[in-house]
Parts: C-alpha cells; structure tokens; sequence
C-alpha cells in the first residue's frame, strides 16, 4: 500500500476540496454520525471528498477502510485523525483534516507510522501514560514491555501473536497499554489516544486543569502524528 497510491493529482485534489469544506462550514464535531445532512466530521468530509472525485454516487462516510482502498492511507490513520478531530478545540478542529492530507507524501509507506506514534505515546515521558504512571508504579512493568515490544517491531523484528496476547493480559490494568497491546490493530490505535488523554486529565482533580492537560495531550499527539506522516 503506498499512500495516494502514488498519484501527486490525487493528493492536490483532495487538499482542494477538503479546503472548500472548511470554508463552506461542512466540517463538524459531535454529529453523531460521520455524515449527515451536507456536513460531515473529518472522515466524512474527506470521504464526502473523494466521492467527489471519483464522480461516484455514493460513498460509505462510516468506513473508515475505505481510507485504504482510495488513498493508500492505513485505517489506523484514519481512526487516528477521527479520535483527534473530535477531541481538538473548534478551530483546530477546522484545520485538522488538511494537516493529515498535507502531511502525506504520495507513494509513502505508511506502514510504520502507527506503530512509531504508540511507541511515543507510551513512552513519551512529558505524555499523559508516563505522567500517570509516576502516580501509579506497580503499572510501570506492563507497559514497559508494550513499549519494548514495539521497540522490536519499530528495529525490524516483528512480535509474535502470543507475545502481544501476554502483553495486553498483563496491561489489563493500565487501559492505554493494553489498547496498543493489539499490534496496531486499526480499532484500537485510537482506543490508545483516547486513553492516555484520560490518563493527562485523571493527574488533576481540578476540572478545568483536567481538561487543560487532556486538549495538551491530544494536541501533542496531532503534532507527533504529524511528525511521522511527513517523515515517512
């Protein structure tokens, strides 16, 4: 899979389009749906998108696979960029579906961007997952070796199925953990986020610092994600 299937055209249609969502106030968080009535969320727009130029009739705004199938982009991506659109304040929210498409090199593997981006997010010693974990050490061991597991992945060396089952069994307890425990399986990459932004909120008994360090966090990981997309 090599991301807008090596097609640059695909690529500057795209941006242009989404661009017109922006502007035409089509993009929306909390919905409830992927697409409805003209306006979408991010999957939707760019979905709604690449309908349009396909010049279809019809599109699955809900399937996120189809991210594969059109752009060359892995659905882990895409679950990524949902889980942050939704989280993100209003007018980084706006911006953010056009950040992911112009991160994207046409003809990248993006094969690796999922699993450097949990790697991070687990280790990440500023990250909500190694924050709560100073608060709670007896979960420090579980998600050490998620975290030297994708190490092994990220040098070349792939785990196997059972290490990565021992692994989520053992992170039961530290729900970020055992989400990246599924080897970067596309329904749980954002599992992941959404739990370490928990984890940033849940140092802080005081609500609005609680929600200053979840929107930090889930803004530290649009950053690194888009670190990734522009380095692959």
């Amino acid at each position: 899979m090599i991301a807008y299937h090596g097609k640059p055209e695909l690529k500057t249609a795209l941006l242009a389009d989404l661009a017109w969502h922006r502007e035409q106030d089509k993009l929306a968080q909390g919905l409830g749906a992927y697409w409805r009535e003209g306006r979408g969320c991010a999957i939707g727009c760019v979905l709604e998108s690449v309908r349009k130029i396909r010049k279809a009739k019809t599109i699955d705004h809900n399937s996120h696979a189809l991210y594969e199938k059109y752009l060359g982009v892995p659905q882990a991506i895409a679950r990524l960029e949902d889980s942050i659109f939704e989280s993100f304040p209003v007018e980084l929210a706006q911006q953010w579906p056009e950040r992911v498409a112009r991160a994207i090199r046409p003809g990248a593997d993006l094969s690796m961007v999922v699993p450097k981006f949990l790697h991070w997010l687990l280790s990440n010693p500023d990250g909500g997952v190694q924050q709560r974990a100073k608060q709670r050490p007896q979960i420090i061991p579980s998600i050490q070796t998620v975290i030297d597991l994708y190490g092994r992945w990220i040098d070349g060396t792939t785990p196997s199925a059972t290490e990565w089952r021992e692994a989520r069994s053992a992170a039961a307890y530290a729900a970020y953990a055992a989400a990246a425990a599924y080897a970067a399986d596309a329904a749980y990459a954002a599992d992941a986020a959404d739990a370490a932004a928990d984890a940033a909120a849940d140092a802080y008994a005081d609500a609005d610092a609680a929600r200053a360090s979840r929107s930090q966090e889930r803004i530290r990981q649009a950053d690194k994600l888009i670190e990734l997309l522009e380095a692959a």
